[in-house]
């Protein structure tokens, strides 16, 4: 990899994920001292330094500028300007962390070299001189803060590095608003939100913040929390913000987002829910009087929080403001593109969150026709010609077809459509519980000892693996649920099925140790196997919910022995007829 492309990939994953952007960089550390190539290590070392201190992750990006320090000292560049801008670097890391006398030392340093070995009209100065000037700032030092700023600004060239001198203009902004002169900063900044408009560049966020507070503007602030959170998490920058942000929310009498803003995680369902009263739905209705009535907004499909499931982690990924609008498919087109135009323009931002916009994923919002919808969801069968039909369905799309939430029901077939497959008829629903205890029985209780016994622990593994799948499939048929994609299956099982012992046994299960030597000397077991003991707990207690259910009437604690019993109960003559594994 060129250092070229080292960049080109950092630019990339700051932009498409951003989460991954601090393994790549640690695995280039890594390359780097395993090469033993100095140059390399540095370079990844800034921007490692830069990455923690834009996420105030303080000490991280402490312990890399020491790093950093020492492999200067190592090349011999600590006196060098090949190492001044590392030290400028580290320099920055202290001050953002509060160590300011660490920082001024770093700082001067930087400069006694810049001043012996550049000339005073380089770049490089400008930049050196905002950084000062923030330091001076934070220290209460307003007229040096501004006369470095001065400086910086005195070299900088505002075409060639646009974004350099918005970042300089954001700055010296930022000092006249805490000084309390509102005209000359909100001057300044506008010329500053010009530049950064045009890129969105991830700086542009703070200039936001400022303008937010000069304008009392909600838009503003949203807008400007949103890149932060996007680029650089919930930063100290972006803290004090959302502070300022639920004051004004609270002082312009917006309830609906200062009550979402009070809380510590917010639920996707309420984000958009919330974004679609608030923002959509007046923006349909003006522009759509006749026909607003006959769409259904809705948030299902994709997605843990469509589930109700989603969590703090869950916000690092497609974790935005959205809703989906369901109009019948023989809907005129240009009044489908019109309705769609006008959703893509609805506002990007929303309680410090962005709309995500990539071609890269599939459509998860917008505007979609109904039964196309449910045809490009289920396949070809999504007919149900007859009740087979129902055995070529994807049980994980079936279960999605029923999840989320609901915010306006439309004058529409949707419902119609949704009912269609609201849950399997009982022949089906039986067949597919017979499909499972056969699975769980050949995997589990017979499948599994055999393959420790032979020394094949790859396999029983694998078998171990279906025995927990077919295990939850059956708990949601039993509870005449769908059972969705395997990611949310166990934890959509604890919220709906709360007093299942099963889901407890199955903790147990892969919690318990995995101990081949228990078979290793005679191919037998010589003491007992927990996984063995909970696979037998757990398929007792599906053969105890089959008795209540009354689908069953054996004792026999092997699970294929119950088989033809539940056949008895399928009245279909074609799904009786179909072999045990199927389903």
């Amino acid at each position: 990899m060129t250092a070229q492309e080292f960049f080109d990939q950092i630019d990339f994953l700051y932009e498409s994920d951003p989460e991954q952007v601090e393994a790549f960089l640690q695995k280039q550390r890594t390359a780097g001292e395993n090469r033993q190539d100095l140059g390399w290590q540095l370079m990844v070392l800034n921007e490692l330094i830069g990455y923690y201190r834009s996420r105030s992750m303080h000490q991280n990006s402490i312990d890399h500028s020491f790093m950093a320090i020492r492999l200067l000292g190592d090349a011999g560049l600590i006196q060098h300007v090949q190492g001044a801008t590392t030290l400028l670097n580290c320099a920055t890391a202290f001050k953002a962390a509060e160590c300011y006398e660490e920082a001024s030392l770093l700082y001067e340093r930087c400069l006694k070299i810049y001043e012996d070995e550049i000339d005073s009209k380089d770049e490089r100065f400008a930049s050196l001189y905002n950084n000062m000037s923030d330091l001076y700032q934070r220290s209460g030092d307003m007229l040096n803060a501004k006369a470095c700023l001065s400086k910086a600004m005195e070299i900088m060239d505002k075409e060639a590095h646009p974004i350099e001198w918005a970042t300089s203009m954001t700055n010296l902004g930022g000092l006249y608003l805490k000084e309390g002169d509102i005209k000359k900063a909100e001057s300044i900044l506008v010329q500053a939100q010009v530049i950064f408009s045009k890129t969105e560049d991830p700086h542009y966020g703070v200039c936001l913040l400022y303008l937010g507070k000069i304008r009392q503007s909600v838009e503003d602030y949203e807008h400007g929390l949103a890149l932060i959170r996007h680029y650089f998490k919930e930063n100290d920058d972006f803290k004090a913000g959302w502070e300022e942000y639920i004051e004004l929310l609270k002082e312009k009498n917006l309830t609906v987002r200062f009550q979402l803003a009070q809380k510590k995680a917010i639920k996707g369902i309420e984000l958009s829910q919330a974004y679609y009263e608030e923002v959509g739905r007046p923006i349909l209705e003006k522009n759509f009087p006749n026909q607003f009535k006959q769409m259904t907004i809705a948030l299902i499909g994709m997605g843990s929080e469509c589930y109700g499931l989603d969590d703090v982690i869950s916000q690092d990924h497609d974790f935005y403001p959205r809703f989906l609008i369901f109009v019948e498919d023989n809907i005129d087109s240009q009044l489908f593109a019109k309705i769609q135009k006008v959703y893509d323009q609805l506002p990007d931002y929303y309680l410090g969150y962005r709309k995500t916009h990539t071609r890269y994923k599939e459509k998860r919002d917008g505007v979609f026709k109904i039964e196309s919808f449910f045809k490009e969801m289920l396949g070809s069968h999504f007919i149900l010609e007859n009740t087979l039909d129902w055995f070529y369905l994807d049980e994980a799309v079936l279960s999605i077809l029923q999840n989320g939430k609901i915010f306006k029901e439309g004058e529409n077939s949707f419902n119609e459509w949704r009912r269609r497959f609201y849950y399997y008829s009982e022949d089906v629903r039986l067949k597919k519980i017979m499909s499972c205890i056969a699975k769980m029985a050949q995997s589990g209780q017979y499948n599994y000892a055999r393959m420790m016994k032979r020394g094949d622990i790859v396999a029983a593994n694998h078998a171990l693996s279906q025995f927990i799948e077919e295990t939850l499939k059956v708990l949601y048929l039993l509870n005449r649920q769908y059972c969705p994609y395997y990611k949310w299956r166990f934890a959509l099982a604890k919220q709906m099925f709360k007093e299942k012992i099963v889901l407890c046994q199955l903790e147990s299960l892969v919690q318990s140790p995995f101990e081949p030597l228990l078979y290793k000397e005679t191919g037998e077991r010589r003491a007992s196997d927990l996984k063995v003991k909970w696979i037998e707990e757990i398929s007792h207690a599906v053969i105890e919910e089959l008795k209540r259910q009354h689908l069953t009437d054996h004792d026999a604690p092997f699970l294929q022995d119950h088989l033809e019993n539940i056949r008895t109960r399928i009245s279909d003559p074609k799904i009786k007829m179909m072999h045990v594994m199927e389903g």
